[in-house]
């Protein structure tokens, strides 16, 4: 689904919960001049499972979230997802990622993860791992913690990380 497309889609979707929402707590559906703003989001929880090659000690994956921000400007947070701690193989490994305040499901843009390859001692060899599968959710800021799907993807493997090649992986959102 394009892009534009999604976010009309996300959009959409916001709007008919919430007005559900007006509807079903005040027994008849209401008219209101403005829309209720859309729910702001307090993180990103990733989901990821590594391959039969797993993310060795000393080598780093990271998380970046590229965005639109109120006035319009491109913008990216990140965080270290394996703070350079090994993924086993067949492991999976969730972490929440925080965002800057604000953000809507409309902002955002591009999701990426970026890996450096550590070397615990001269005798090693750049590291290499396979990424099976990765799971997004936006964690929404809501009395409930309700979370939204924004992206996922699998393979076999999805995508195989290298030391000297291939250190990155995207999606467009």
């Amino acid at each position: 689904m394009k892009r534009t497309n999604r976010r009309r889609w996300l959009r959409s979707i916001l709007a008919l919960s919430t007005g559900l929402a007006v509807a079903t707590a005040a027994g008849a559906p209401t008219a209101s001049a403005d829309p209720p703003p859309a729910p702001t989001i307090t993180a990103l929880r990733i989901v990821i499972q590594t391959g039969d090659d797993d993310l060795r000690t000393d080598s780093s994956a990271v998380a970046r979230l590229w965005f639109v921000d109120a006035s319009g400007r491109r913008r990216n947070a990140g965080m270290d997802l394996n703070g350079r701690q090994a993924w086993g193989n067949w492991s999976t490994n969730t972490r929440d990622m925080p965002v800057p305040p604000g953000l809507t499901l409309a902002d955002l843009d591009r999701f990426e993860i970026e890996f450096t390859s550590g070397q615990p001692d001269v005798f090693h060899t750049g590291d290499n791992w396979n990424m099976q599968s990765i799971e997004v959710y936006a964690v929404l800021d809501d009395d409930e913690g309700t979370t939204v799907l924004v992206t996922s993807d699998a393979g076999d493997p999805l995508h195989r990380f290298q030391s000297d090649r291939e250190r990155l992986w995207f999606q467009d959102l």
